[in-house]
């Protein structure tokens, strides 16, 4: 995702999610609610995090690599927790979730810092634009 307003959007609504999800984990209400937003949660806030300075162009794209990236990531870790004897699966994904969060949070703030710096610029070019079609309206009308 390479527009800076489109990473905003998705790092806020990542971020929403998990805030949610982290509220009725601890609410200790269980729900078919808890468990999907688990699932979602699982299964797209590591690899978004994960891909936060690939930029993919293409949504679906994007959304399948993400998928794709946090399963291994919950499978890799799940795997070596087992073995290790540390099993503790709402562990793992508070810790996980809480990471993700904080390196979506960081890529939130980076784009917002892109938007603010490129500001001033969009502004110049819409004025410049707009200036040429007010000159072009104006040879029109005259000749």
């Amino acid at each position: 995702m390479i527009e800076p307003r489109r990473r905003c959007a998705v790092d806020c609504a990542l971020l929403a999610l998990a805030a949610l999800t982290l509220l009725v984990a601890l609410s200790g209400t269980h729900s078919p609610v808890r468990a999907v937003l688990a699932v979602l949660a699982a299964a797209l806030l590591p690899g978004a995090a994960a891909l936060t300075t690939l930029r993919l162009d293409d949504a679906l794209t994007w959304l399948a690599v993400t998928v794709s990236v946090s399963l291994a990531m919950l499978t890799l870790l799940a795997v070596v927790t087992v073995e290790v004897g540390w099993w503790n699966p709402t562990a793992l994904l508070l810790c996980l979730g809480l990471a993700s969060g904080g390196v979506l949070a960081w890529d939130l703030r980076r784009a917002l810092g892109e938007l603010s710096a490129t500001a001033p610029d969009r502004r110049r070019e819409h004025d410049r634009r707009q200036a040429h079609e007010q000159r072009r309206d104006h040879e029109r009308r005259q000749g």
